[in-house]
């Protein structure tokens, strides 16, 4: 940018740096977004797949009190967040902001995940333990889309 002097003679204003300023800021806070989620995507993937065909029969008396635990956080969380996404979406769609649909796509993605991990927990099987880490994978990959999306555009 040229150097800010007299508006009157063409230079740039503060106004105009200033926003400059917030676009690189917004777009290094998107790359570390996206690289973050790229991290969290890797470590889910090592972690949970390493242990994909580990289930054990005697599970359900061992953590019993954790699952029980497990399913009430899971579906209180499912409506806090269907509530949360709820007023995300009639917010998004009277503001017309870019940011409000952002905020209830990233409610939505946390509503699925409460969602699956809630069903998961209520139905414990061998498939249930399998849902947590392909709905966080896929939730994740979304987010990853998403936050590519706000890269882009």
């Amino acid at each position: 940018l040229p150097p800010r002097e007299d508006e009157s003679q063409g230079l740039v204003s503060d106004a105009e740096i200033l926003r400059e300023r917030r676009k690189e800021d917004l777009s290094r806070e998107q790359n570390f977004a996206v690289f973050m989620g790229f991290s969290m995507l890797i470590s889910c993937v090592a972690r949970k797949f390493c242990y994909w065909d580990e289930w054990y029969l005697d599970h359900d008396q061992a953590d019993s009190t954790l699952a029980d635990i497990t399913a009430v956080l899971a579906w209180c969380g499912c409506l806090g967040y269907m509530f949360q996404a709820s007023v995300r979406l009639l917010a998004a769609r009277k503001v017309h902001r870019s940011v409000a649909w952002h905020a209830c796509m990233v409610s939505v993605v946390s509503w699925v995940y409460f969602f699956v991990l809630g069903v998961a927990s209520s139905y414990e099987r061998a498939w249930s333990w399998k849902a947590e880490p392909i709905a966080a994978v896929a939730l994740v990959l979304a987010m990853l889309v998403e936050s590519v999306r706000m890269v882009i555009g």
